[in-house]
């Protein structure tokens, strides 16, 4: 009677239960492991941003940046003159990953930038873990192996490891809802599934040009496969050209105009900040020998340490556990769904692409080793921008989620066998996931930087009391006025050419040019050492001075 009570309530609210089901407990579930295993970070969610001082400074900028061009310049972002002043530069290369700071918008009228920042890193793995178990609960058809799914995705070591500070890469939480749309559009298409497709691919795109990169390699591996397995849906049919047409619109719309303006600035100017992709491929071992982040990274360390790319983007870590799963699904192929040839051939593509122009094992090089990653290097745009094929782990992490979930999806789970394994499985999951203390930053700022603030905003600073250029970025989200130089992703090359008086004007101590010719009126100097200097000082504590260049007599500013 009582059972019939609870399915008769169920079936009564069947709505709210798929809501539950579907969305609120995987959304519990995987924010109480995020708070779990990112320990201490949550009860520092008030006073500290969860990221480290250095790329983690430019994404906090990113976001203030995004706030303030477009609630106070009713600007688009892509371009600033707070960096790089008087000259300005274009952001269309930088790690901007607007979509953080479009969501910023409505948070920073009720909370302090930190808290705004720390919203949007939890979101991201939580949300992550969200879309990767709906895609999952897609291929698998088992709802508990898809919360694992879940759990091997966003929790990754990669996730991890770029949670140091690469929020353009921690917010990988749209990549598995555009899988998923696109799938079911190829599927069956339909104008939701089609709008879904555009917009969910458009978000991919706010967070990282890499991560679009990869979507639309995953579109085109789909649409191969559908028309391998004789599914692609008929174009002769209304009730696919209206969707299809619906869809090529709004990606001509939302979609394609950044990485269209990205192509056409890359044509007209040379790029500084590209990375090596020689330097930053995947090593042959790294997938399946954990390290880095890991708590026990001790045992390995004796590995990583001969790897030339830094420790953020070597750490790729797939799970031994995991891998197992890869194993038996090649040995049980027949007896899992069709699809899951499909996600083995898309974790071999793209593990055999993100081991990049050469083949590395312990750092070491296999210099004649053919890698396809030169083909693509040559036939797909902006690949040589992006030199970073390790980041192509993402997918091989995605992908090997999807598979886990099917093969654990065969497990029995009312009987106390498939238990005992299921719960072996995510013990050791658990341990191999379970990173070390991650990086938490104080959110406050110096004293000459609040006086900075105070001060009027008719020309420039040049902060060089700041002691690098990622604090020079945070120190103006609170003084909000613009600084000659600045640290950004990709930097145009003729920009250095014009800032080279600049740099001879303060190495030469002409600090009465850089106001004249480039208004800078602040000059800030580490308390340690003073300029030498007749202009005045209008603030002096034991860390900083503050010099006003507009302010002597004699100035000519």
């Amino acid at each position: 009677m009582k059972k019939m009570n609870i399915q008769t309530f169920i079936k009564k609210h069947s709505k709210a239960w798929r809501g539950i089901k579907y969305v609120g407990l995987p959304i519990l579930i995987y924010f109480v492991l995020f708070t779990v295993l990112t320990w201490p970070w949550l009860p520092h969610f008030g006073t500290h941003f969860f990221t480290d001082g250095g790329d983690g400074y430019q994404n906090v900028w990113n976001m203030w940046w995004v706030e303030r061009s477009v609630t106070e310049l009713h600007r688009l972002p892509w371009y600033t003159q707070y960096l790089h002043f008087p000259f300005g530069v274009t952001l269309i290369g930088q790690t901007l990953n607007p979509f953080n700071g479009f969501v910023a918008l409505g948070l920073l009228p009720f909370m302090h930038l930190n808290q705004a920042f720390n919203i949007m890193v939890i979101f991201s793995f939580v949300m992550g873990g969200l879309t990767a178990f709906w895609l999952c609960y897609y291929f698998a058809k088992a709802y508990v192996p898809s919360l694992i799914g879940g759990v091997i995705f966003t929790f990754s070591s990669y996730h991890f490891a770029h949670a140091q500070g690469h929020m353009q890469l921690v917010s990988l939480e749209w990549i598995p809802l555009f899988i998923l749309l696109w799938w079911k559009f190829l599927t069956k298409p339909s104008y939701w599934l089609a709008a879904g497709s555009a917009v969910s691919l458009t978000l991919v795109l706010l967070c990282d040009y890499y991560y679009f990169l990869y979507s639309l390699i995953f579109a085109a591996m789909a649409i191969l496969w559908f028309w391998h397995t004789k599914k692609l849906p008929d174009l002769k049919k209304a009730t696919t050209l209206k969707p299809l047409g619906l869809l090529a619109g709004l990606g001509l719309l939302l979609v394609a105009p950044l990485p269209l303006a990205l192509l056409r600035a890359n044509s007209h100017t040379e790029f500084l900040g590209s990375h090596s992709a020689r330097l930053f491929s995947t090593d042959i071992a790294t997938p399946l020998l954990n390290g880095g982040f890991w708590k026990f990274h001790s045992l390995t360390d004796w590995y990583y340490k001969y790897l030339p790319a830094n420790i953020f983007e070597a750490t790729v870590y797939v799970t031994l556990a995991t891998f197992t799963l890869i194993v038996i699904s090649l040995v049980k192929r027949k007896k899992l769904p069709k699809e899951l040839l499909f996600w083995q051939i898309l974790i071999i593509f793209f593990g055999v692409m993100s081991l990049g122009p050469r083949l590395m094992v312990r750092g070491n090089t296999i210099e004649h080793a053919p890698m396809p990653y030169v083909i693509m290097e040559r036939v797909v745009p902006g690949m040589k921008l992006s030199g970073m094929p390790v980041r192509m782990m993402v997918m091989v992490l995605l992908g090997s989620a999807v598979i886990a979930a099917m093969v654990l999806a065969r497990l029995d789970l009312s009987k106390r066998k498939s238990k005992l394994i299921m719960s072996a499985f995510v013990l050791v999951l658990l341990v191999e996931i379970w990173p070390k203390p991650l990086p938490l930053t104080p959110a406050n700022y110096s004293n000459y930087v609040a006086r900075l603030k105070t001060l009027p905003s008719t020309g420039g600073v040049l902060d060089e009391a700041a002691k690098d250029p990622y604090t020079q970025l945070f120190n103006q989200t609170l003084h909000e006025k613009p600084m000659p130089f600045g640290y950004i992703s990709r930097q145009p090359k003729e920009l250095g050419e014009k800032e080279l008086p600049i740099i001879e004007y303060n190495t030469q101590n002409k600090l009465n040019l850089l106001c004249s010719e480039f208004k800078i009126r602040y000059v800030t100097a580490p308390a340690a050492k003073p300029r030498n200097t007749t202009f005045p000082i209008i603030y002096q504590d034991n860390q900083a001075i503050i010099y006003d260049l507009k302010g002597s007599p004699n100035s000519n500013c």
